[in-house]
């Protein structure tokens, strides 16, 4: 067993011919583990040892994002709204003839290429988050019970997460109602 810390290595020498070996990392939460030549995907570096041949085992840990907001009034944006409930779906499908760009999830029937995630509510300060998000995939966050009095959105919102699982949110359009926008926080970046 060794123990290595970001962007640490270790080589070990005099492994005789033939000899196999595997390799694997203690999972770590937070985190998305990649196997670089992992073609089975049990998350394990193996091979054979090569007379005057250096193998290698590579491993790269993306850190998984998490997606954080805080509702406030349109009329007001430093008004803080509770109690808001959000829904979140993950996009599972497999058929590249699928368009998804323009989907609206009914969060009582999200359909066969659409995985359900969690239900999250607003709190006292209007904040919301949630995380886990894998690197290379969609999302869409559905606000489906408005805080008192106020009536929900027409539209819905896409998250996309790149290859370095940064975030990208779009709006999901109703007709040509819109949803409300997110803004940057100026002060995080995020």
């Amino acid at each position: 067993t060794v123990a290595l810390s970001h962007g640490q290595c270790i080589t070990i020498t005099q492994i005789p011919d033939g000899a196999t070996y595997a390799v694997s990392e203690t999972p770590n939460d937070g985190y998305k583990v990649v196997v670089e030549g992992d073609t089975d995907s049990n998350l394990v570096a193996e091979g054979e040892i090569q007379t005057n041949q250096t193998a290698e085992a590579d491993f790269t840990n993306i850190k998984l994002s998490q997606f954080s907001f805080t509702k406030v009034a349109a009329e007001d944006h430093t008004q803080a709204l509770p109690s808001a409930e959000f829904q979140v779906f993950s996009l599972q499908c497999t058929n590249d003839g699928h368009d998804h760009s323009k989907d609206l999830i009914d969060p009582d029937s999200p359909g066969g290429c659409w995985t359900y995630l969690g239900t999250w509510t607003s709190d006292d300060e209007g904040a919301v988050a949630f995380g886990g998000l894998q690197p290379s995939s969609q999302y869409q966050l559905v606000e489906t019970k408005a805080p008192g009095g106020r009536v929900l959105p027409a539209g819905q919102w896409r998250i996309t997460t790149d290859e370095n699982n940064r975030l990208k949110v779009e709006e999901v359009l109703s007709g040509t109602q819109r949803p409300p926008a997110f803004v940057l926080d100026s002060a995080t970046g995020n």
